[in-house]
């Protein structure tokens, strides 16, 4: 039987837009005896009217509580996008960062925050509800409205993120790529990870700052791992994708093998040889909209949720693992270098998280309330 740290409990509120306390009960934490030196920290996390979502963290003392320090050494059911409820599960790696044992000198504070950033990126709300998955159209259901970005990453918003996370010393340069922390999971231990490789991508480093290659700042950011593509999503408040939830976006409920219906050709969207004015390359975010470019007309093709490049331009990291080999992540929605068999909705693959792709992107999502959901549902209709 493990030794039961002492704990406290804090609620802390931040001058955010959006952000509200949470209530967490029944807080113990255990120190496993196998030689990891891994804490375990169970808690509760009641339910709230606004938000659905909590970012939880953990604060150390080394000292008796003198003082206290962020610890970045966690998985589980921390950092953003904890959902509420019982016996939540949160690792703390107390051996990597600390080095030794605890003591009757360690404390932790666990805490829990409801956060709503208003983010310079535009969202459309994807409602709770049923929607068609696989090749086999199987009706599946996600229960909660979340909103997703609209378009995908661009290198002149993940330039603007690389410039903020410099500054902060949260991601450093090494020769021709970005590296910063990542907490690790159940594959991967805590420690310092490529974010972006610069040789995949339109943004460089001159030495004093992040530079986008001239033309290129609203083309989609590529050359992104999937850590790179997390650190960006947490940096925000926000998360990547399930794979249910990508689905949901790309499809509805249609049935559609495609976004906007179950045929597709060049002015659909940006797949090899699909014949626009960048081929074979990235296409500016949302350019399938009806526009005409030297000579070139597209066809207005977003997704029923009015989302655009679900399908090409550069496929999407998403959040889910597979069964058959979960060190890996899913990735969805055919890129610019591949056919019209991977722009299907259905179609996935899985690359290591270590990939960095010159046709590899992201985008993010959040969970929120159906409060807030319905507000801006109305918002969105009065618009169109």
């Amino acid at each position: 039987m493990g030794k039961i740290l002492r704990f406290s409990i804090i609620i802390l509120s931040c001058g955010l837009v959006y952000s509200q306390t949470a209530s967490i009960s029944n807080v113990t934490a255990v120190q496993r005896t196998d030689g990891s030196k891994i804490v375990d920290v169970y808690y509760d996390l009641a339910m709230d009217t606004l938000f659905t979502y909590f970012q939880v963290e953990l604060e150390v003392s080394f000292d008796n509580g003198s003082t206290y320090q962020n610890s970045e050494y966690i998985s589980g059911d921390a950092g953003n996008g904890v959902l509420a409820g019982s016996g939540n599960h949160l690792e703390w790696n107390l051996g990597a960062e600390h080095g030794g044992m605890y003591s009757e000198e360690t404390k932790v504070k666990v805490i829990a925050t409801g956060k709503f950033i208003e983010v310079p990126f535009e969202f459309v709300v994807v409602p709770a509800g049923n929607f068609t998955y696989g090749y086999d159209d199987e009706i599946r259901n996600i229960s909660y409205d979340f909103e997703v970005m609209k378009y995908e990453v661009t290198n002149a918003e993940f330039a603007a993120f690389l410039i903020e996370a410099y500054n902060t010393g949260d991601i450093s340069t090494n020769g021709n790529e970005v590296r910063g922390f990542y907490n690790g999971d159940n594959y991967y231990g805590p420690g310092d990870y490529r974010f972006l490789a610069m040789w995949d991508s339109r943004i460089s480093w001159n030495g004093t700052t992040f530079i986008v290659e001239e033309g290129y700042g609203i083309h989609p950011v590529t050359g992104v791992t999937w850590f790179g593509a997390w650190k960006f999503s947490v940096f925000y408040l926000l998360r990547l994708p399930d794979e249910e939830e990508w689905e949901k976006t790309a499809r509805g409920d249609t049935g559609w093998n495609y976004p906007w219906g179950d045929n597709i050709d060049g002015s659909n969207a940006n797949y090899h040889n699909s014949g626009d004015p960048f081929d074979n390359g990235t296409t500016p975010v949302g350019f399938y909209d009806d526009r005409l470019v030297d000579g070139f007309q597209t066809t207005d093709s977003p997704s029923p949720f009015d989302v655009y490049d679900m399908a090409g331009n550069v496929c999407e990291w998403t959040a889910s693992q597979p069964v058959d080999y979960p060190q890996d992540r899913i990735v969805r929605g055919g890129q610019w270098e591949w056919g019209t068999v991977e722009c299907n909705s259905s179609w996935y693959t899985q690359w290591g998280p270590h990939n960095n792709n010159r046709g590899g992107g992201f985008r993010c999502v959040r969970t929120i309330s159906t409060t807030r959901a319905n507000h801006l549902l109305n918002q969105q209709n009065k618009s169109r």
